[in-house]
């Protein structure tokens, strides 16, 4: 079998699995490595602040700089993977990882600041130094992201480290996501097939279900990633079905809501008589708002 990549390049499906397979394998060494190359970002960002603010006389640095860097390597270690920043950031905003990935350093750095106020040696530590070590941090921090995701975009765009895809439903907004997927091949998704009703056309050349019976064997026997269910929220009985036949797979599912199932979500959700209800309208009750909707929009209405 033979595979056609996205410029048009015939490439061996061997070759594609073997490079596709190496990423999924080695993914928890990656994530463990990305992790120790932060850790160690901060490190060397602390030593040459050390290096710009007490150079050449390192004697008068004291001892608290050197416990704040290597106890805020610790720390990160700890806090840093709790703030998501070590999950897959495919298809997602680079400056939302950005300014978590500052967000995150800050928190850090603060806890370190603290900490040297606990053991009562902020007054040894130095202003200027900290200054520095924080900003250069930041952007060492921010230019390892960015020649890290460089790298995977451009092993995404021969091919490799590429995630097949299934779109369960084809209508505006599976439509949209099939079209998003293929218009860009930095993004590393490959359309494996698509889950769609009698009445809907799917793109000529990729494979087509219409049985969701048939759903979870198709995920499994072309190794798909990941499935973008695309149904409207009424269809929820089946998406449960999905989620339920590939709940020992490592499988991401996700949901795309339409339109207007975000309106509904976007609505205020409450506890009524013990069942969750959403407000869809609400006249205001009492106050100048209610006053003015109740009898003068009332008696506008007519004259309109």
């Amino acid at each position: 079998m033979r595979m056609r990549a996205a410029g048009g390049t015939t490439l061996p499906g061997v070759s594609m699995g073997i490079y596709r397979n190496m990423f999924v394998k080695h993914h928890d060494w990656l994530a463990i490595a990305v992790r120790l190359a932060d850790v160690s970002t901060i490190w060397l960002a602390g030593y040459l602040a050390t290096e710009l603010r007490f150079s050449p006389d390192f004697a008068v640095a004291a001892p608290i700089h050197q416990f704040i860097v290597y106890f805020s390597c610790v720390v990160a270690l700890i806090v840093l993977p709790r703030l998501d920043l070590y999950t897959s950031w495919r298809g997602r905003s680079f400056l939302s990882l950005g300014a978590r990935l500052v967000g995150a350093w800050s928190l850090v750095w603060l806890i370190g600041i603290l900490m040297s106020f606990l053991m009562h040696q902020a007054g040894s530590l130095s202003r200027l130094w900290v200054v520095y070590w924080y900003v250069g941090t930041v952007a060492a921090l921010l230019a390892l992201r960015i020649a890290t995701y460089s790298l995977l975009a451009l092993a995404r765009g021969v091919g490799r480290n590429s995630k097949h895809v299934l779109i369960v439903g084809f209508g505006t907004t599976g439509q949209e996501m099939y079209r998003r997927a293929t218009a860009s091949r930095w993004n590393g998704f490959r359309v494996a097939g698509i889950y769609a009703g009698p009445d809907d056309a799917t793109p000529e050349g990729i494979p087509r279900i219409e049985d969701s019976d048939h759903i979870a064997g198709f995920a499994r026997n072309h190794q798909v990633d990941e499935i973008w269910i695309t149904l409207p929220i009424g269809a929820s009985r089946q998406m449960q079905s999905i989620a339920y036949a590939l709940r020992n797979d490592f499988i991401d599912i996700k949901w795309m809501p339409s339109l207007m199932d975000f309106e509904l979500l976007n609505h205020q959700m409450q506890d009524f008589m013990g069942m969750p209800a959403v407000e869809l309208n609400r006249p205001p009750s009492l106050g100048v708002r209610g006053f003015i909707k109740q009898h003068l929009i009332a008696h506008l209405l007519p004259w309109c």
